[in-house]
């Protein structure tokens, strides 16, 4: 029996063949449709690959993780040097932890151009302006308070090896409160620059 002898004996069998084949073709058709699209998209930058956007994730995550580790290594050895002053340490550990303050906060210095343009980058305007905004200016002032507690008179006299006097240590504790007040402004800061609603992309 030839074959149009069969599709006539049988058309509703062949009919379904057909269309089958028909769709078949249609949805490899698109497929490669997609597939140029992609493709496309992906070379003019529109659309984003999947090992791109993992290496975006990655670098977002270290740019982050290296910000707020410069953050709290400034803000520790920041604090510890100036309670080193206040407990009566040592001079050589009052001056390692002054030291290490210094050198944290030249590694900082030396990024905060880089952690502006990635905070954009990375996240958004609104992070780069609470960055530049609320907390470069709360560093700042927590250094000037740590050089107020560096040049009073009880780091003159440890210096000196001489005992602070009452009046020494009242004047004292009056700085340090600037040290921790600022510490803790800059505490709560960090927290709320962590929680500000990242831009969907």
């Amino acid at each position: 029996m030839s074959l149009h002898q069969e599709m006539r004996r049988r058309p509703v069998f062949w009919v379904g063949i057909v269309s089958v084949l028909f769709f078949v073709a249609i949805f490899l058709r698109i497929g490669d449709f997609i597939d140029f699209s992609r493709d496309t998209l992906q070379n003019f930058g529109l659309l984003k690959s999947q090992p791109f956007r993992l290496a975006e994730y990655t670098n977002r995550s270290n740019f982050t993780d290296n910000l707020t580790r410069m953050a709290w290594r400034r803000m520790h050895w920041g604090r510890l040097a100036a309670k080193r002053i206040q407990d009566e340490a040592p001079l050589g550990d009052i001056d390692s932890a002054w030291s290490a303050y210094i050198n944290a906060t030249a590694d900082w210095n030396a990024e905060v151009m880089i952690f502006i343009i990635g905070l954009e980058k990375y996240y958004d305007l609104a992070r780069r302006l609470y960055f530049e905004d609320s907390v470069l200016p709360l560093f700042a002032g927590f250094d000037e308070a740590l050089g107020n507690v560096r040049r009073s008179q009880v780091m003159r006299k440890l210096r000196a090896s001489q005992t602070p006097n009452e009046a020494d240590r009242a004047e004292f504790d009056r700085l340090y409160m600037g040290v921790t007040s600022g510490y803790d402004a800059l505490n709560i800061a960090m927290y709320d620059f962590a929680n500000i609603p990242r831009r969907q992309r």
